[in-house]
């Protein structure tokens, strides 16, 4: 699909007046990165995400610098995004996109198997003999009877459902005690994926070291400025240089 819906109303929404006071940026500015945000979940193999998404690539386009579009990213958490997923996306695009795929699926192989139910003739079985002569006349001919080849196809297209072991959550990878450490604890699932993801490419180690500095540096700030949990893996912030202790002000004395 190369459209999305954009409804009537968007650009008057109130929300995006709180997004730019939280993130000190024009209104006009948020809905422009808005805009690219769903023209990204739109191509995205996984329809509504913008994973991937880069602050650069976005900045250029409206002539505004990387850090301003990061800041309207975060300001975006909890009113139109969660992590790197739009959570309007579903309500907002046509009826047809939200079909679960897995009745699409089933509907498809009920017709199949109706159809290959058909082409079993047993019209002339069931008419030149009684049930006894039926399954005579299968033993002596190897002839299987029309009822059990339809129970043969359900139990082809049907078959028992096999249900996996579920590991307990969050055991693996060290992913409870990162989770635990860092400041802010929203979008605990977009959190876990991106950590599994980080962890292809450095250790957990690592990770717990640096969300440790980044917790240490936002103590006592305010939260509404503190990075979502997957938006600071996706950014590889464990990365970041230490933030050096501001000095004191002239004409004051260190406590």
């Amino acid at each position: 699909m190369d459209w999305f819906r954009w409804h009537h109303g968007t650009v008057n929404d109130p929300k995006w007046r709180v997004i730019a006071r939280r993130s000190g940026q024009p209104v006009m500015a948020v809905i422009s990165v808005f805009a690219a945000f769903l023209e990204r979940a739109s191509q995205a193999d996984q329809r509504g995400s913008i994973e991937g998404w880069d602050a650069e690539d976005i900045a250029i386009s409206f002539e505004m610098i990387p850090e301003d579009v990061i800041a309207i990213h975060q300001a975006m958490q909890g009113k139109v995004l969660d992590g790197d997923t739009l959570t309007g996306w579903s309500k907002r695009q046509p009826k047809r996109e939200r079909e679960d795929a897995t009745s699409t699926e089933r509907k498809r192989s009920q017709r199949e198997r109706e159809k290959e139910i058909k082409s079993i003739n047993c019209a002339d079985e069931r008419d030149e003999m009684s049930d006894r002569d039926e399954r005579s006349h299968a033993m002596s001919h190897h002839v299987t009877p029309c009822h059990t080849q339809i129970e043969e196809i359900d139990k082809k297209e049907n078959p028992s459902p096999v249900v996996p072991l579920l590991a307990e959550e969050d055991e693996t990878d060290g992913f409870p005690d990162w989770w635990a450490t860092y400041p802010r604890h929203v979008g605990k699932g977009a959190a876990r994926k991106a950590y599994a993801k980080a962890v292809k490419t450095v250790s957990p180690e690592a990770l717990l070291a640096g969300v440790r500095r980044y917790a240490a540096a936002r103590l006592g700030q305010d939260e509404s400025f503190t990075a979502h949990p997957a938006t600071w893996l996706n950014q590889e912030r464990w990365s970041d240089e230490p933030t050096p202790p501001t000095p004191p002000q002239h004409g004051s004395f260190p406590i």
